[in-house]
């Protein structure tokens, strides 16, 4: 994989014609880990693109020395799959990253989106639903309240999707019910169209851990079983 300031990865697999982007959750920093779902979907026999926010804010200001902003992501992965002859486009992203693949994949028109813990409402408010202190996630909300290039419309996802229905195959959010905060972010999608919630109580807020495990997950991850 790349150095740790990278903020994609590329696995190649020609005669494939499915492209799948993993997108990794938010970090506080230049702090040296893998891209989220390196090391689960190695054996994939498709195409793989991880991508991560080194800025920590949930992707709005794009993929660091590529993309600006996340609708200029969301031209960059069109473009990715179409130079490759990529036909279909699976995103699983996790935590900011689910929030993401969210977006992304209601842009770019992806064939599936699946989003384990997702955010999916970013306003200071939301945080009172966590369980311990957040205080330096409510410094970055801070900081995207005023980034350029950023999309207030999307900061909230429920009536971004209400005024635009969810242009994806397949939409999965998985969360812990027992988890305030998660289930709360989850919820706030339940009543639009399109997209299904998955309960998986016990797991917490390390769910991707667990799913990325079982290999029945990966597979439906591809066929969209």
């Amino acid at each position: 994989m790349s150095a740790a300031r990278e903020s994609l990865a590329y696995v190649a697999h020609p005669g494939s014609d499915h492209l799948l982007v993993l997108l990794s959750g938010r970090r506080m920093g230049y702090r040296v880990d893998r891209f989220s779902f390196s090391k689960a979907t190695r054996r994939l026999a498709v195409y793989r693109l991880y991508l991560r926010d080194n800025f920590g804010l949930w992707y709005h200001r794009g993929l660091e020395g590529r993309t600006e902003t996340l609708v200029d992501t969301a031209a960059f992965l069109t473009g990715f799959a179409a130079e490759r002859g990529c036909s279909r486009i699976t995103m699983l992203g996790v935590s900011a990253g689910g929030y993401a693949a969210l977006i992304l994949g209601h842009l770019t028109r992806a064939a599936a989106v699946v989003a384990i813990a997702p955010r999916t409402r970013l306003h200071p408010d939301s945080e009172r639903h966590a369980d311990r202190n957040r205080e330096g996630v409510l410094g970055s909300l801070r900081k995207l309240a005023v980034c350029p290039g950023a999309e207030a419309a999307l900061f909230d996802l429920a009536p971004y999707f209400a005024d635009n229905p969810v242009a994806v195959g397949r939409v999965a959010i998985h969360y812990d019910p027992a988890h305030s905060l998660d289930r709360f972010h989850a919820e706030n999608l339940a009543s639009i169209p399109g997209i299904a919630l998955t309960q998986h109580p016990g797991t917490g807020h390390t769910l991707a851990r667990v799913l990325v495990e079982d290999p029945l997950f990966l597979r439906d991850l591809l066929t969209g079983v």
